[in-house]
């Protein structure tokens, strides 16, 4: 078995948790893959560009946060690949595994685990076609301007918000941004979209759930929006301009190994608990 490993060297300092996961992984039998960004790391590894890593890996193990998982999602759904996470940031709710834990990964390699399927958004925009595990934000950007957007679902308005601007986020995106703004909380194995205006100006507007089938768009009255997708991808929106979400064939693959909950790890985390 082939395991890439994609550490975030902000969170994992020094990479001690990375060599960690890759001495277990080698002991199990693995064969680890590494990006060559990471050359003089000094971790005995096989050193690869990441696309290549990707798509010659059996299973992929994210070492950082939960954003970590996140910029990884996308590309590990294209490929299929099973995706582990090691959890060294703050909160970790999509982390299986925290810092102290790494051992525990020598279960995979023995086949004792399970899946977990994740649903994401297909976003397109301006000719341009995204794919997002966590959320899509339309927002002013940097201006501390009211945006108008109308929401419209198969085509006809739903809502239009005065607003700093809209989440449209997955379930497992709820406990993100769109939590932040007001949004509920949604167990993240439900297929559903979210959508969470942000700080609008009504006492009206609130959070709308959607079933997996609608087809989402959001179309811009203001000039200087922006569309984020998961953190990233940015994307100016004009006057105009229509955006539109709908659920992706492609699913993010999501290794368990423990018998937990998801409101258990969700009490857990936002009580300020590790």
């Amino acid at each position: 078995m082939k395991a890439a490993i994609l550490p975030n060297p902000a969170k994992d300092v020094g990479l001690e948790v990375t060599g960690a996961a890759a001495k277990c992984a080698k002991e199990s039998g693995a064969t680890v893959m590494l990006p060559d960004t990471f050359k003089r790391s000094g971790i005995d590894a096989v050193y690869e560009n990441t696309d290549r890593m990707f798509s010659e890996a059996d299973v992929l193990i994210t070492v950082g946060g939960d954003g970590t998982i996140i910029h990884a999602a996308a590309k590990a759904s294209l490929h299929g690949l099973p995706l582990l996470g090691i959890n060294c940031g703050k909160m970790g709710f999509i982390a299986e595994l925290e810092r102290d834990e790494v051992s525990g990964i020598d279960a995979v390699f023995r086949g004792e685990y399970t899946l977990e399927e994740r649903l994401m958004l297909n976003v397109k925009a301006d000719g341009k076609e995204l794919c997002c595990f966590n959320d899509a934000v339309i927002t002013h950007g940097n201006k501390a301007n009211i945006t108008e957007l109308t929401l419209m679902s198969g085509g006809r308005e739903v809502e239009t918000y005065r607003a700093d601007g809209i989440v449209v986020s997955t379930p497992t995106g709820s406990t993100a941004y769109s939590l932040s703004a007001g949004g509920p909380i949604v167990e993240p194995t439900l297929p559903c979209i979210v959508v969470t205006p942000i700080c609008p100006h009504s006492l009206a507007a609130r959070s709308m759930v959607f079933s997996p089938e609608s087809v989402l768009q959001v179309v811009c009255g203001s000039d200087g929006a922006y569309l984020t997708a998961d953190g990233e991808a940015s994307l100016p929106v004009n006057r105009g301009s229509s955006v539109s979400f709908a659920v992706s064939d492609r699913k993010v693959k999501l290794i368990r190994l423990k018998d937990r909950r998801f409101f258990e790890v969700l009490n857990k985390k936002l009580s300020g608990k590790r």
